[in-house]
Formats: C-alpha cells, sequence, structure tokens
C-alpha cells in the first residue's frame, strides 16, 4: 500500500498500541525501506503470548481485518483515494 500510494523511502513509520506489533515485523522484514519507526504506547509480544479469551478473540478480527486490508491492498483500493 505505501508503494501504490508513492510514498517516498525511506519511510518514518509510526505505530500505536496493536499496531507496534506490526510496526516492528515491518521493520524487521524490510530495514532498508525505514528511517525510523515511532512506537506510541506498543503492546509487547509477551502480553499477547498467553492472551485471554476476550483477547484471543480481538486477535482473531484484527488478524482477520489486517488480511482483508492486505488483500485490498494488492487489488490498488486504499481509503484515502476512497473518499471525495
Amino acid at each position: 500500500m505505501l508503494d501504490r500510494l508513492e510514498i517516498i523511502k525511506p519511510r518514518v513509520l509510526v505505530a500505536h498500541s496493536f499496531g507496534g506489533l506490526i510496526g516492528d515485523r515491518y521493520a524487521r522484514r524490510y530495514p532498508e525501506e525505514l528511517a525510523g519507526i515511532v512506537l506510541v504506547d506498543p503492546v509487547g509480544a509477551e502480553e499477547w503470548a498467553n492472551p485471554s479469551a476476550l483477547n484471543a478473540r480481538m486477535l482473531k478480527r484484527a488478524m482477520l481485518l489486517s488480511r482483508l486490508g492486505e488483500g485490498l491492498a494488492r487489488l490498488g483500493w486504499c481509503a484515502s483515494r476512497s473518499t471525495g
């Protein structure tokens, strides 16, 4: 999605809460694309190692929505272009 939006590299990635896990993974997978990363009140991986039933449901939903977003991005759709 970042490439489709033509966000210039290197990028600064900002992630909040659960997004911190995603941001960390992105940074480890694509370090050459980043100038820096800002984590705002991120959750830690250890917080999700043994999730409660509620947190497990939240995690499953987040994974589903992430996959949906990935699929839409591959099709060329992005929220910033859908308005107006």
